[in-house]
């Protein structure tokens, strides 16, 4: 990674802190996330990932747009993050950024985590509402299990 990367999120963090103007109630929301963000990442050491720095600037564009109060300049905004020039291009190097102006992430799953283990607890407990009923009728403790449901 290039050591410059240290020194673009911390023109990031400054532009968050010390240039933008919150201009709307969904900017502020996003100058939350970005401040946890910073405050995950944050670190005394020159390297920063590559996907760190694309999560930072996709912030950043995230925030541009929140910070948008008519069409118009949400327009103006979209196209400049899609044409803009990047840090990548200034330095020679070739566009990684989409079409849209984001920076390509890992998608998210279909599915969320959460919810698999929440289906799967879900099924283990429909398993042993059915099953144990029966298992509980082997044992000595099968007098106990004409009581339950």
């Amino acid at each position: 990674m290039p050591a410059m990367l240290s020194e673009d999120m911390k023109a990031i963090n400054r532009y968050f802190m010390e240039q933008a103007q919150i201009k709307t109630p969904a900017a502020e929301k996003v100058k939350q996330e970005w401040m946890k963000f910073w405050k995950e990442t944050e670190r005394t050491l020159t390297w920063y990932s590559q996907d760190e720095y694309d999560a930072a600037r996709n912030l950043k564009h995230k925030f541009d747009l929140a910070n948008t109060t008519n069409a118009a300049e949400k327009a103006s905004v979209k196209e400049q993050q899609a044409k803009g020039i990047t840090s990548e291009e200034m330095r020679g190097e070739t566009r990684r950024a989409g079409t849209s102006g984001d920076y390509l992430e890992d998608p998210k799953p279909l599915i969320p985590t959460s919810w698999k283990v929440g289906a799967v607890a879900g099924i283990g407990l429909v398993a042993v509402g059915v099953f144990g009923k029966k298992l509980l009728g082997m044992t000595p403790l099968g007098k106990i299990a004409k009581f339950l449901p």
